[in-house]
This record gives structure tokens, sequence and C-alpha cells, in this order.
């Protein structure tokens, strides 16, 4: 158990809200529920290793960005919140400028199908890609039991 609390900040009840996401998320089998996504264009010169910086202070900051909800065993489901060296910043960067692998719309629907693994931290994910040398696309992808909790 001391290695594990070396590993996390915070652990937690859910809240009455987080709860009731959970549950329903549980019962459903099919889509995700209580996924949240925002497409942002972005128009000009972008340093993306700045940007990633600015993510990561962002990442590092909030401790609902590195939280992980389990309820395998036990008597009501928790929130694990877990030190910044343990809970990877989720950001991935697409350099989309000669060949776009694919459109920024099915990224997203995939992104969004996929949903998260509760178990693991950074219920988030943000990929940044570039179509021209002034010209992003940014998907953030999050779960809602993170961000109404």
């Amino acid at each position: 158990m001391q290695k594990f609390e070396r590993l996390v900040d915070d652990i937690a009840p859910l809240s009455a809200m987080q709860a009731g996401m959970l549950a329903q998320c549980q019962r459903q089998s099919e889509l995700p529920l209580y996924i949240e996504q925002m497409v942002v264009q972005l128009d000009g010169q972008l340093k993306v290793d700045a940007w990633q910086h600015a993510w990561q202070q962002l990442h590092d900051a909030h401790p609902a960005l590195r939280t992980s909800i389990h309820n395998q065993g036990l008597p009501e489901p928790h929130q694990v919140v877990w030190r910044t060296q343990y809970c990877p910043l989720p950001f991935i960067y697409h350099d989309w400028q000669q060949s776009p692998v694919q459109t920024f719309e099915q990224l997203a629907g995939e992104r969004r199908d996929n949903g998260f693994d509760m178990n693991r931290p950074g219920l988030y994910q943000i990929d940044l890609i570039q179509l021209a040398a002034d010209q992003y696309i940014q998907i953030i992808t999050i779960s809602h039991l993170i961000i109404d909790g």
C-alpha cells in the first residue's frame, strides 16, 4: 500500500453526480456516454512545443486532469488523482501537411466513439493536427466524469 500511496496525490469517493453518470455508463453497452468534445480551428503561426508545454502546465496544475475512476472490488467507486510523473499528458501532434491520414472529423469520431478506460489516469485526449504551415485543428475529447465532479 505504501508504494501505491507514492504514486497518487489523492483518493476520494465520487460525487453523487459522478456516481450517477458512472452507473449510467456501466448500464450502457453501446457507444460511450458522457464524452464531451471541442474542435477548434487555429489559424496563424503556432509553436507546437510551446503549445504542448502550456497543456502540460494545465495538466500538472489541475488534479481532475490526472484522475482515474475505480470501482472493481470496492464497496463504492473512487477517483484517484495520480502524481504528475505517473500520468503522462495525453497530447498527440499530427502533421498532416503532406498527406492527411484521414479527416479530422473521422479522428474526432474515433476518439468520441472509443471513449476512455476509466482505470487509466488522464480521462481526456488532446489531438493537435497541423494541416498547413499556419493552419491547425485542435480536438479535445474529455470524459464528463472529471469535469462535473
